[in-house]
């Protein structure tokens, strides 16, 4: 990959994670943005190897207060168990309540 093979051994160590029986969720995030989340859009969250990489996207960046935000919520959502998601923001997506982040 692009990035020296990076990509591929953060792959590696999710596939590790996943066989260790703990419990995890994997935030993959876009390109990250230091523009606040008004700035840069909605939050918008999708499964594994669902978001990145088509012209059709509807986001490449996500502000990284929204990633945090992600973040801690997943340590208290019980639908965040065992889970992997991307996330990105659009300025046309709907605004998505956390309760739903998971879901």
């Amino acid at each position: 990959n692009a990035l020296g093979g990076v990509l591929d051994e953060k792959l590696a160590a999710e596939l590790n994670l996943r066989a260790s029986g703990l419990d995890y969720v994997v935030v993959r995030p876009g390109g990250l943005s230091n523009e606040p989340e008004a700035a840069v859009g909605n939050l918008i969250v999708r499964g594994e190897d669902t978001t990145f990489g088509l012209e059709t996207d509807p986001g490449r960046e996500i502000s990284r207060d929204t990633v945090a935000a992600v973040c801690v919520e997943a340590l208290f959502s019980d639908k965040a168990s065992k889970r992997v998601v991307e996330i990105v923001a659009s300025p046309t997506a709907p605004a998505l309540p956390p309760a739903e982040w998971f879901a």
